[in-house]
């Protein structure tokens, strides 16, 4: 695959996750939510969770984290009313992480930490809620 492809790719698939969040616009915004930071750093792991098989908004959340730090403001996990929820992305990787962990998505002051093989590197993936 050429690199030219690649950065396409990953150029629509960070576009996409933008466009459906509109949590990501509105940060001055006063909410009852928490802001939400997805960060990525290189690691060595003997049994990473693998992350290839995730969908397009996902892919653009895990390429933002990797190059410095995915933020969503306002997110509850399980929103109603006017309350905002994540993004699919976000809600997308979170699951992945959740479904493979014995925990919930973080609370406010909390972070899940999880090592993870995205594109053939390990690396440890960190949620933090704030």
């Amino acid at each position: 695959m050429s690199s030219r492809l690649v950065s396409r790719r990953r150029a629509v698939a960070v576009a996409a996750t933008v466009a459906v969040a509109g949590c990501l616009t509105e940060a001055g915004r006063r909410c009852r939510g928490n802001t939400v930071r997805l960060s990525m750093q290189p690691t060595t792991a003997d049994d990473p969770l693998g992350l290839s098989s995730l969908g397009p908004e996902a892919t653009g959340v895990i390429e933002t984290a990797r190059d410095g730090t995915h933020v969503e403001h306002c997110v509850v996990w399980e929103p109603s009313g006017d309350e905002t929820g994540p993004s699919p992305g976000l809600a997308a990787v979170v699951g992945r992480l959740v479904d493979d962990s014995d925990r919930g998505p973080p609370a406010a002051g909390e972070e899940l930490a999880v090592d993870v093989e995205y594109e053939q590197q390990a690396y440890r993936l960190v949620v933090a809620a704030e």
